[in-house]
């Protein structure tokens, strides 16, 4: 986060505390009434803004309709970090398609396809939390769109989705890693379960 955004200083444990009230009177709120809370908040430069208004984004998700998931995508490319960017992704995004998920394919193929790293991330992360439910084409068609990236973040996340899905289908990953050419970074995030748990049965 060095030289990046700047800060209050306000630490999280703070924070909660502070914002408590404000949070849990958002769980009841429409939509209409929290994107401009959310849109104003967002353009504040110290980024304590930021992270309160995931809180209520968060708070506010089983409000959240088709208005409130463009607000989701706009904030990906606005202030962009991994420590807001994959928040939007797995809880929000994520979140928000999990019911509908084969509607929203083509929107992440294109976000895979696309210059932005940032978008990139959340086609490869938005699955993190669907454990059984992970459409395994989709995340390795997402996966393919954009290896070939140098970007650390975007190789971390391939990694790191691989990583997740071995939990649930080990061969599969196992399967993939094998016959595909990843860079070390994503092989080695991928297969680090599977690793460990190879090295406990010796």
């Amino acid at each position: 986060m060095k030289n990046h955004f700047s800060f209050y200083g306000i630490s999280k444990p703070q924070r909660a505390v502070i914002q408590k009230p404000f949070i849990g009177m958002c769980k009841a709120q429409k939509s209409s009434e929290l994107i401009p809370v959310v849109s104003q908040l967002w353009k504040l430069p110290e980024r304590e803004n930021q992270y309160t208004c995931l809180d209520i984004l968060d708070a506010a998700r089983r409000q959240a309709d088709d208005d409130m998931f463009k607000v989701y995508i706009e904030l990906v490319t606005d202030k962009s970090w991994w420590d807001t960017v994959d928040i939007l992704a797995s809880n929000l995004i994520g979140g928000y398609c999990m019911q509908k998920h084969k509607d929203y394919k083509p929107m992440f193929i294109e976000f895979s396809m696309h210059d932005n790293i940032w978008l990139n991330r959340v086609a490869l992360l938005h699955q993190l939390k669907y454990k059984h439910r992970t459409d395994e084409k989709l995340l390795i068609d997402c996966i393919s769109n954009c290896k070939h990236k140098k970007e650390f973040f975007v190789q971390k996340a391939i990694g790191w989705a691989l990583r997740q899905h071995s939990r649930i289908n080990p061969a599969f990953i196992k399967r993939y890693c094998d016959k595909h050419a990843l860079s070390n970074l994503a092989r080695r995030e991928a297969l680090k379960i599977i690793s460990s748990a190879k090295m406990n049965k010796v």
